[in-house]
């Protein structure tokens, strides 16, 4: 299941904890706060992967940077006065998929902490910002999926007593799909071959406006439209096949076109093509029937 944070980050009560809005330190933790902040952020935009150490300062460092904060995950449920669970641990990768994280919080006595503010994070997809420990020491946030295949890294904080604790969890996004579609797998050298992609997310629903990294197409990237469609095309004048390769949000797919000067078991054949009526209004719910004889 998920990777958690091994260790507490021990801090005297002048310390600022992890998250910004419990900060009351002087300049280097609140620095250390940001750059935890800025971590998730991080890993949001730029799918970066925590790694399997603790996230802290390392042993000995004074320095508050992002690298010497970015240690990662341990595979531990536990982490001193805190534990965190998450149900489900996979959502689809859509904008529909909720699981509820739950933490508990106790003193070194393992006796429950009621009225403990805690504070949630993630890198990927919303969560709760915040929730207090009920009678039982336990605190209830939900989160929120998003339209993108990887691992939701989930940060909760809690202060107990002089110390800061933090526990970390995962919930696996999956299901998205993109799917690249040539309008023929074979042609002559020189001609454009038409590619359309579509990208849906885990509920089956399109992504629009979402941006595609192209190899082998005419096009190096490209935005989805409304309907989470997106139209390139693949020119080759050498003979041979032409891989081409989409990527996007965590999904990739490709298909091979082949370029021939002959065309593999071709012969003379002629395509009539003709739409009826031949011309309509540029208006919603004008439709023209094409016919194609071969």
């Amino acid at each position: 299941m998920l990777k958690i944070l091994s260790s507490l980050i021990r801090r005297r009560a002048a310390s600022a904890p992890i998250f910004p809005s419990m900060a009351t330190g002087s300049m280097a933790p609140a620095a250390t706060a940001f750059a935890l902040a800025s971590l998730l952020v991080s890993c949001n935009l730029n799918d970066r992967n925590l790694g399997d150490t603790p996230i802290g300062p390392k042993p000995g460092s004074t320095t508050t940077s992002l690298d010497s904060l970015a240690g990662g995950w341990v595979k531990d449920s536990i982490s001193g006065n805190m534990r965190v669970f998450a149900t489900p641990h996979t959502l689809k990768a859509g904008n529909k998929g909720r699981a509820t994280v739950t933490v508990q919080v106790f003193d070194d006595n393992h006796n429950p902490l009621p009225g403990k503010s805690v504070r949630f994070a993630a890198s990927l997809g919303t969560i709760s910002a915040n929730a207090v420990t009920d009678s039982s020491g336990s605190a209830t946030a939900v989160y929120s999926a998003a339209p993108r295949n990887g691992d939701a890294q989930i940060l909760a904080a809690a202060k107990v007593g002089d110390s800061t604790a933090i526990v970390g969890t995962t919930v696996h996004l999956e299901g998205l799909t993109l799917t690249l579609a040539p309008l023929s797998s074979d042609t002559l050298l020189d001609k454009a071959v038409p590619v359309g992609l579509l990208l849906v997310d885990g509920d089956g629903e399109a992504v629009p406006s979402a941006t595609v990294l192209l190899t082998g197409a005419t096009d190096k990237k490209g935005t989805t439209d409304g309907a989470g469609r997106l139209l390139t095309s693949v020119t080759n004048g050498v003979q041979g096949t032409v891989k081409v390769t989409a990527k996007a949000l965590g999904a990739s797919d490709s298909a091979t076109i082949g370029f021939w000067s002959v065309l593999p078991g071709a012969h003379a054949r002629s395509l009539m093509i003709t739409a009826n009526p031949g011309r309509i209004a540029a208006a919603p719910g004008r439709t023209s029937t094409v016919k194609v004889v071969l």
